[in-house]
């Protein structure tokens, strides 16, 4: 997907993995790929490739630490400090 994003972009290769990267750290993503059975290309189009039970393990790590991030400010905002 990196090489593909890169030659249809004009970026390089180290450039579309940052931005694959950052896009699948998203919530929205994760919900995604814990939601559907199938993936999705770049036009919205729904594809043969099946969602791995890997991606949903990473999809629900990634969750998991976006509530304790969010969980951790919660208190500390109530406790008066912020991080």
């Amino acid at each position: 997907m990196q090489r593909t994003i890169a030659e249809r972009t004009g970026w390089t290769r180290f450039y579309a993995r940052g931005v694959l990267s950052a896009w699948k750290q998203r919530v929205a993503y994760c919900k995604a790929v814990l939601a559907f059975d199938r993936r999705w290309n770049l036009s919205g189009e729904e594809t043969d490739d099946a969602v791995s039970e890997e991606a949903r393990e990473k999809a629900r790590k990634q969750l998991a630490a976006v509530k304790a991030r969010r969980e951790a400010k919660a208190k500390a905002l109530e406790a008066g400090t912020t991080q």
